[in-house]
Parts: structure tokens; sequence; C-alpha cells
């Protein structure tokens, strides 16, 4: 078995290691209209939906809602919702995984489709497997 992928919180990963992007800047406190997503303060004023940081080991965190919903060592990668099964959570993790691996949902149930994408469509053959937090998921 190979070693866990280590997971660092935003604010470990912040002061460890450098953003390599951020985006989405928003006001995650709380007001009568809208319940706060429990982000803390990037800003004076507000924090990064989505920031990436890159550690001086290699390790690269993507953060969505200052939660590491993906997590690269090399070409190993480390998916988890952290309990917020949302279109835009699948979303994010899609984006931070590499072609062949796709989370999708069917009938309320998340599931990971790996397949080979040098593969025709028509000859491929994906294995399909319940989604559950903090699987690994490895592509060369």
């Amino acid at each position: 078995m190979t070693d866990p992928i280590p997971v660092l919180s935003y604010s470990e990963a912040r002061e460890e290691g450098t953003v390599r992007d951020k985006d989405g800047y928003h006001q995650p406190g709380t007001n009568r209209y809208h319940v706060g997503c429990g982000c803390s303060l990037d800003t004076d004023k507000g924090a990064y939906r989505d920031v990436t940081v890159e550690t001086p080991d290699g390790l690269v965190l993507y953060f969505y809602h200052q939660s590491p919903v993906v997590v690269q060592l090399g070409g190993r990668y480390r998916l988890d919702s952290h309990g917020y099964r949302t279109s835009t959570t699948k979303e994010r993790i899609n984006r931070h995984t590499p072609r062949g691996v796709k989370v999708f949902q069917e009938d309320y149930e998340w599931y990971l489709k790996q397949y080979d994408p040098s593969v025709s469509l028509s000859e491929r053959d994906p294995t399909i497997e319940e989604f559950t937090d903090g699987m690994h998921v490895t592509r060369e």
C-alpha cells in the first residue's frame, strides 16, 4: 500500500505553501437572508471560494469554501466532499481531477467512474464504484 496523501487544513496550507490561484471572492458572514458558509476571512471584508495552494514538497490542495476537495501528490489524488454532496462540490472535484476520472450522481448517490481516456468512446470499459469521502485515485 502506498503512503496516504497528507491533508492540510486551509490555514496550514496557506502558512506552508504558495497560493497558485484564487477565485470567487465572497462575503462569508451571515445575515437575515443567508446563512454563511463558514469560511474564515482571507481579507478584512471577505474570502475566496476557490483557492489552490502548492506546498514546497509538491502537494497541491484545491480548496472549495476552505475545504480540500482534491489533494494531489504527483499522480495520486485524494477526493473528498466533506459532507457537502452538492452539484457545485462535484463540479469542483471534477475540475481538478485528471481526464478519465469523473464523479457523477445517479438517484441521489455519488459514484466515481474511471476509464482510459486514450481508448475510443465505443471501446471504453469504465470501472464504477461508490464515491466515498477520502477516496484515492492514481493516474500516471
